[in-house]
């Protein structure tokens, strides 16, 4: 027979996204040549978000893509290095699907952040969006 030895109530909020932000984005220098990893955190107004699972679905954008040439994985690079800590801290879980009535749905999820590697190839300026 189990029998209770402490108990601690954790209060937990559930909020939706408000805002996401891409940290120590303020006018980044890297050397032509050189290899970025950018990331974007979701945050509630000016909180960030603890590590979840979600389905988190993002958009990585660059204006000069000349300059600073993004590399987006796909899906199948994504699960390929799934638990190699030098790649994208990605991980795919399962989970059901209510509009298509899965209950073995699979997404990839970055816990709360989403990351993009980005190559400068010349010199020049760039602005990247998510």
């Amino acid at each position: 027979m189990s029998k209770v030895v402490s108990k601690k109530t954790v209060p937990i909020r559930v909020r939706l996204v408000t805002d996401i932000e891409i940290p120590y984005a303020h006018q980044r220098q890297v050397y032509s040549g050189s290899f970025i990893k950018l990331s974007a955190v979701l945050k509630y107004e000016h909180e960030y978000f603890h590590h979840g699972i979600a389905p988190i679905s993002s958009s990585w954008n660059c204006t000069q893509a000349r300059v600073l040439r993004l590399s987006l994985p796909s899906k199948q690079e994504l699960a390929a290095t799934h638990g190699i800590a030098s790649n994208f801290v990605m991980t795919t879980r399962t989970m059901r699907n209510n509009l298509a009535n899965d209950n073995h749905a699979s997404f990839f999820t970055a816990f709360n952040s989403t990351s993009v590697y980005g190559t400068a190839e010349k010199d020049g300026d760039a602005v990247v969006t998510v």
